[in-house]
């Protein structure tokens, strides 16, 4: 099956709307969230909202990468999905209440031990969400999945910010977490069924089961690493400020961590199922490296979070009022960070997933948060500024080197190539961005910003044109 140019346009535009509309919703959240409380409220809101993404990635299993990078029919998929998930479902139930246990009554961190408490009964919903979304995927059924995505999103938001406008801060995340993972898994009702209920008989063996713990074992240990990576600020600045500071860091990050929310599943549904086609072609000399599907991935994250950065002291204020207006600076270093963050991670982790190597993507997430993690802890004395510019930095080196070994390693990919198509207009975007933050340093005015994002926005267009080329057909997919 051949997937043309005008499919993706079509399936990516369903998934553009649906990202949009979210990320709209999204915004509102959060500025009604900034609004509404007093910054030691804040600083609990934040707890729990880094609770609820950090047991959200953990309880995915990787389910969702195995579905789609599994080459078999899809009912032996389904089938050997459904025997592992009474296993996951309740390791992720125990493991939230041993920690909630430790968090109340070792450490004394009582707020983080009630949020664990809160979502214990959620697991079971995130863990069979990352299969379900899988089959969707896999079977190109983006448009079905996007809707399914808009309206738990809206159920979500909907019951965050009515509590929020009662000042509700320990439950209002954690009531918007059940509320959109309900919604979303009764669209997808049908898969959920078919993961559920086991056909008469039917049983997966032992040695299938074993592939399917080990692959989502090594693929859950590689979403931990990475997400314990995007928190590891976070932590450090917990750990270390007071409780009010972190409200306001965290609050202003989480812009950005919604920025990824919107952008990554439009990217990584659009790529994986035609990496994972390169999977079945590993041995043939001639086939060709996804090096401009990497570029054109690396140009929508790069060109995202670096316009985010832009355009940060008008996006300061108007989601989160004049009371933030003095760390905006923060808004263009989260930016910058999270844009280099998914070009050393974001098409790498992509590819490794959807090619069957969860074990090479754990190794290089858990590289990525070692360094991160190293640089951060050394800089932190010196003030948030120096601990960001440091990890940014720490970032682009660490992508250099990723693509270099690893991703060449794993494509086959020449050296020349990895550099030309992908290195050197990764590196074309920083240099045209950090210009147009210099201008506007220079004018301060927010019309220039605007103009500023979008020069930057063509910019990186037409260079990843030029780069990449033009074809109608970007990518054959063999029929499963």
């Amino acid at each position: 099956m051949e997937i043309t140019l005008s499919s993706i346009v079509k399936k990516g535009g369903v998934q553009l709307i649906s990202s949009v509309l979210m990320a709209g919703l999204q915004l509102i959240q959060i500025g009604v969230i900034s609004r509404s409380f007093a910054a030691a409220p804040l600083g609990i809101v934040s707890i729990n909202l880094m609770i609820v993404a950090i047991a959200t990635v953990f309880s995915d299993f990787g389910l969702q990468s195995f579905v789609i990078q599994d080459k078999r029919d899809m009912k032996l998929t389904v089938l050997d999905v459904r025997a592992v998930l009474p296993m996951f479902i309740s390791a992720t139930v125990m493991i939230s209440l041993v920690g909630a246990c430790l968090a109340r009554y070792c450490f004394g961190a009582l707020d983080v031990g009630n949020a664990l408490l809160w979502i214990a009964p959620a697991m079971p919903l995130t863990v069979i969400s990352g299969p379900v979304q899988g089959v969707a995927v896999r079977e190109l059924r983006i448009e079905r999945l996007a809707f399914a995505e808009f309206a738990g999103k809206a159920c979500g938001v909907a019951t965050t910010v009515f509590l929020a406008f009662f000042e509700h801060a320990v439950i209002s995340v954690i009531a918007g977490f059940y509320a959109s993972q309900i919604v979303r898994l009764l669209f997808l009702h049908e898969t959920v069924l078919a993961l559920s209920i086991a056909p008469r008989g039917q049983k997966c063996s032992v040695g299938r089961r074993g592939v399917v713990v080990s692959y989502a074992v090594a693929q859950m240990l590689g979403q931990v690493s990475n997400t314990l990576a995007a928190k590891a600020d976070e932590l450090i600045v917990a750990a270390a400020m007071p409780l009010e500071t972190f409200g306001i860091y965290s609050s202003m990050k989480q812009l950005v961590i919604q920025a990824v929310a919107f952008v990554a599943p439009m990217v990584r549904r659009l790529t994986m199922p035609f990496f994972a086609n390169h999977k079945g072609r590993i041995a043939e000399k001639s086939r060709p490296a996804p090096n401009k599907l990497i570029c054109w991935s690396n140009a929508v994250y790069i060109g995202f979070f670096v316009s985010l950065a832009l355009l940060s002291e008008a996006s300061t204020k108007l989601i989160f009022g004049e009371r933030f207006i003095n760390h905006a600076d923060w808004l263009i270093l989260f930016a910058m960070l999270w844009s280099v963050r998914t070009f050393a991670g974001g098409a790498i982790s992509a590819f490794l997933q959807s090619t069957g190597a969860p074990i090479a993507d754990f190794w290089w997430t858990l590289v990525q948060l070692i360094v991160q993690t190293a640089v951060m802890l050394i800089a932190a004395p010196s003030g948030v500024y120096v601990m960001l510019i440091s990890a940014i930095v720490s970032y682009l080196i660490v992508a250099v080197v990723g693509y270099l070994t690893i991703y060449r390693w794993k494509s086959r990919a020449a050296v020349y190539e990895v550099v030309t198509i992908i290195l050197i207009p990764a590196f074309s975007y920083y240099v045209i961005g950090l210009s147009l933050l210099w201008l506007e340093s220079v004018f301060e005015r927010y019309w220039v910003n605007a103009l500023c994002a979008f020069i930057f926005a063509c910019a990186v267009a037409a260079v990843t044109i030029m780069v990449s080329g033009h074809r109608r057909i970007l990518f054959k997919r063999s029929m499963v």
